[in-house]
């Protein structure tokens, strides 16, 4: 059944987005919110990945190769964290970003972010290959910086959201073809390697809040608060969260474009065959067709958000 489907029988029982927890998601902003809202065990996308017998199918979103590498990685990181850790930790995101079209290509989104019970902890795994998608040329140099930001960017979200706990901490890594599998460094929590000089031997990188480096721009602060306003929220003073206007930009070297659902018809299209609602600018649609069929699955978030 799709999620439209699931989505309008909801809505006529009187349900917001915000209750309704879509696995598949990879909206960051809602899922911090939702873990706030209805508890972190509701909100846990580990069945994508365990279900019997429907492994390839479990994560139908995904190509199968890129879901049989998340599971491998999700098996380890849940073993050494049994073996480390006397917390429980859950998987709350994969191939994330902040909110609907924030990334532009591959290398801008985000891939597992795992979380304590407290929501005050939380463990960020990037999964890189061994070339720049598109290009073909090793970025082994663009590890470090594309962990930094990031880390930054998902720290940035939770210092903004309100209701959303500040983390005391933010634990990074990645894994590459030469390092497969998260360093033993990264489960140590004993030895928190300083925010911005990274040991290259541990691939770790530990942030708390007084490491939070302003990483949001103008535009993406609007497109948070529409959809926080589309869920009920409301928006906080976003000053500490501005990068300055003379920051220099982010990475673009190598970074391949993806692919974004319709809104409509949940069929996959290139970003430049999409356009956005222009009401809300948080969703897509391949077509007016598209667009006007979904109108009335859409309508009363899409009001909220200009509020």
């Amino acid at each position: 059944m799709s999620w439209n489907v699931l989505a309008s029988f909801g809505q006529a029982r009187g349900l917001r987005e915000i209750d309704m927890v879509n696995l598949s998601s990879n909206n960051a902003t809602l899922k911090l919110m939702q873990c706030e809202r209805l508890g972190l065990w509701q909100t846990s996308v580990r069945d994508k990945f365990y279900r019997p017998k429907a492994m390839l199918r479990a994560a139908g979103d995904l190509p199968e190769a890129q879901f049989i590498k998340y599971k491998r990685i999700l098996e380890e990181i849940e073993q050494r964290l049994g073996e480390n850790s006397q917390e429980s930790w859950v998987p709350i995101l994969y191939n994330w970003e902040l909110y609907p079209g924030a990334s532009k290509g591959t290398l801008d989104s985000g891939d597992f972010v795992i979380v304590n019970s407290r929501l005050d902890k939380y463990l960020l795994v990037q999964l890189y290959g061994d070339e720049c998608n598109g290009c073909g040329k090793p970025h082994q140099d663009l590890y470090d910086q594309l962990l930094v930001e990031t880390a930054q960017r998902f720290l940035n979200l939770t210092s903004y959201l309100h209701g959303v706990r500040t983390p005391k901490w933010i634990r990074a890594t990645y894994t590459s073809p030469q390092e497969p599998l998260p360093s033993p460094a990264f489960f140590d929590f004993d030895n928190l390697s300083p925010a911005r000089r990274r040991p290259t031997d541990s691939l770790v990188l530990h942030l708390t809040r007084d490491d939070l480096i302003p990483s949001l721009r103008e535009k993406d602060c609007d497109l948070i608060d529409a959809l926080v306003h589309s869920l009920g929220g409301f928006s906080l003073s976003r000053h500490h969260v501005l990068m300055p206007k003379d920051a220099p930009p982010p990475i673009t070297w190598g970074r391949e474009k993806i692919q974004r659902v319709c809104a409509g018809c949940e069929k996959m299209f290139p970003l430049d065959k999409l356009s956005r609602c222009g009401g809300c600018r948080l969703v897509f649609y391949c077509g007016a067709k598209c667009q006007q069929q979904h109108w009335s699955l859409h309508k009363r978030p899409c009001k909220a958000s200009r509020r």
